[in-house]
């Protein structure tokens, strides 16, 4: 396969027929992206209908989840199966809670380095830094949700030291496979630099290896979190996400593949789509409101940039372009506890900007970063002569 670089650069010029296959591109994702969350959130209620019913926990009124995720560590001694199953349910809000809180600036952080256009240190903040941070954010929040829904209050010590034994494992195993299948960066700033779209573009059809395999390539790997939906209980869908990435990554390190600009518009949109499904909207669905107080949210959003800072001090990740990274490129610690002051400050005045933050910080974060991964490479098809 031949990768050709077009004689002229696209100028964005309305007139520009590349302009107008640039929009097209773009416009394709968006609703690819949007039957994809469509699809995904139809999965569950087909699987329902094929399984045989099963009794289910009413819940009346939003107002009555807010009172049991508030009270959801008063536990009674013994539980009942309904009220084992409404506690269950209180603490999935106040884990998605913390899992949000917790994974919110790793989210803003990888944005801002796909803003730099500089292909290689994206790709490593992604598979060294962002993807740990998500996956941490996620151990952390099961490791609250697994003695809080099961058991009863006597056994809670040994759920929370087997949730902690479980997590440990857990995360150490994502770890190493990510440390195994991909090169680790060099020791040196070589990386630690701005680009522009145009190197970025150039630097993404490198790895362009035709559509027709990327869509063979897409197909497995959209088919397993498919099956996850099918196999796995309903209360345990955030997972699905944090175990296709890393079989996204396997599978590509394995055929010695790199994310394509074919793959990212046909595999990469259907992924980011579970994401959404399953990290944002579900949320969102399960309870518009935070359950977690504003200062407890906000105060769990900078330990999560804390936790950040102790693992690039780490020897495990401690390299020069990432240290730059935190220093040039993402927001300073002192500008977030700013925006954390305000943000409680309107809190305090009647303005519930953190309450009802998932109503509009999800649907915006995943917009964005949707676009943010697709313009570079709606851009790299327009702008380039690929040859199947």
């Amino acid at each position: 396969m031949d990768v050709k670089a077009s004689k002229s650069v696209m100028s964005f010029d309305i007139k520009d027929k590349k302009t107008h296959r640039f929009i097209l591109v773009q416009l394709l994702v968006i609703l690819s992206f949007t039957s994809y969350t469509a699809t995904l959130l139809h999965l569950p209620r087909m699987k329902e209908k094929l399984v045989l019913p099963h009794p289910c926990v009413e819940i009346t009124t939003p107002s009555a989840l807010i009172t049991q995720g508030n009270d959801t560590f008063s536990f009674p001694s013994v539980l009942t199966t309904s009220e084992t199953q409404r506690h269950g349910y209180s603490a999935a809000l106040l884990c998605g809670d913390v899992w949000l809180a917790l994974s919110l600036m790793a989210g803003t952080d990888a944005f801002w380095v796909v803003a730099t256009f500089n292909h290689t240190l994206m790709k490593n903040w992604h598979y060294f830094v962002s993807l740990r941070m998500m996956a941490l954010a996620s151990i952390i929040s099961f490791c609250l949700y697994i003695p809080s829904s099961w058991g009863t209050k006597n056994s809670r010590l040994q759920d929370y030291s087997l949730a902690l034994c479980l997590s440990s494992l857990t995360y150490f195993l994502f770890n190493y496979a990510l440390s195994r299948v991909h090169r680790r960066p060099p020791s040196t700033l070589i990386n630690a630099h701005f680009g522009t779209l145009q190197q970025y573009s150039d630097k993404m059809s490198r790895f362009s290896f035709g559509w027709s395999r990327a869509l063979q390539v897409s197909a497995i790997i959209c088919s397993f979190p498919i099956v996850l939906t099918a196999i796995m209980p309903s209360g345990w869908v955030t997972v699905i996400p944090l175990l296709t990435i890393p079989f996204e990554s396997i599978l590509l390190a394995s055929r010695k593949l790199g994310r394509s600009p074919e793959f990212i518009l046909s595999g990469g949109v259907f992924i980011h789509a579970v994401c959404f499904t399953h990290w944002g909207l579900s949320q969102v669905a399960s309870s518009p409101r935070l359950v977690l107080s504003p200062s407890v949210f906000l105060a769990l959003v900078v330990a999560g940039r804390l936790i950040l800072d102790l693992h690039l001090q780490s020897s495990s990740l401690r390299y020069p372009e990432f240290l730059w990274v935190r220093k040039e490129v993402l927001i300073s610690t002192e500008s977030l506890l700013a925006i954390c002051a305000v943000s409680l400050t309107s809190e305090k005045f009647g303005l519930p900007v953190v309450t009802y933050c998932k109503l509009f910080i999800i649907p915006v974060f995943y917009s964005v970063s949707l676009l943010g991964v697709a313009t570079p490479a709606a851009y790299s098809i327009v702008t380039k002569k690929i040859k199947l």
